[in-house]
Order: C-alpha cells, then sequence, then structure tokens
C-alpha cells in the first residue's frame, strides 16, 4: 500500500510541474503581443552559397488587425520601407500578409517569425528570427 501512494505522490508532482511549464510560455493574442524587434538570419532563397546575414524585422502596431514591417540587414545591404501586414490570429499560429500588392507574407508560431518576400528585382529573401 506504500507503494501505491509513493507512486500517486509522484503522479501529482510530475502533473503539477508539467502544467506549471506550460504557463511559461508567452501568450500572442493581440497585436500588442506581437509588436517589437525580432532578430535572426535573413537568406537569399535560391543562391545556397550564399549565408544567412543577420537582419533586424520591426513590427509596429498599425490597428488591432495590422502592423507596419521594417526589415534591415546591414550584410544583404536591406533597408525596407515600411509595409502594412494584416495581422491573422488562428489559434497558435498568427498569420501576417501585405495588405497591398507587395509580395512579403510570414508566420508567428510560438514567438517564432518567418517572414518571406521578393525584392522589386525579383530575388526573394527569407527571414527566421525571434523577438528580442
Amino acid at each position: 500500500k506504500l507503494k501505491q501512494w509513493i507512486f500517486a505522490f509522484f503522479a501529482i508532482v510530475i502533473t503539477i510541474s508539467f502544467s506549471s511549464c506550460s504557463e511559461d510560455e508567452p501568450n500572442y493574442d493581440s497585436v500588442d503581443d506581437i509588436a517589437g524587434v525580432y532578430v535572426g538570419q535573413l537568406n537569399m532563397i535560391g543562391f545556397s552559397d550564399e549565408e544567412a546575414e543577420v537582419a533586424y524585422v520591426n513590427l509596429s502596431k498599425k490597428s488591432s488587425s495590422a502592423v507596419s514591417c521594417t526589415i534591415e540587414s546591414e550584410g544583404w545591404n536591406v533597408n525596407m520601407t515600411p509595409v502594412n501586414l494584416v495581422v491573422t490570429f488562428n489559434e497558435n499560429v498568427i498569420t501576417l500578409k501585405s495588405e497591398a500588392g507587395k509580395s512579403i507574407t510570414g508566420q508567428i508560431i510560438k514567438g517564432n517569425l518567418q517572414l518571406t518576400y521578393e525584392t522589386t528585382g525579383g530575388n526573394v529573401f527569407q527571414f527566421l528570427g525571434t523577438k528580442d
């Protein structure tokens, strides 16, 4: 009978431990939560011999369903003018899509930002990073 009590005690301790960890994850359910600077790597898609460069993406709140996005990278000589992105929340995935005809889309999953955009010159870049 003592073994059953010990087993039950450890089961409760483990359950409490796992539920405590889930509370540490940030809650991304509004534009305010995703606004900020993201630091990561910017890579030109299609050129495997080129190395990814450090880049910064700034998402600024425009409204409850839109952000202004800029991308900067000294290595790729990128200093993008602001582009407005529509924000859609769907459970754990946040989708970002350009309001205008600009080719920029992305998503945020658990604080990780992925953006893909095409320059006027036809180069396609991908950014992968996390909030600073």
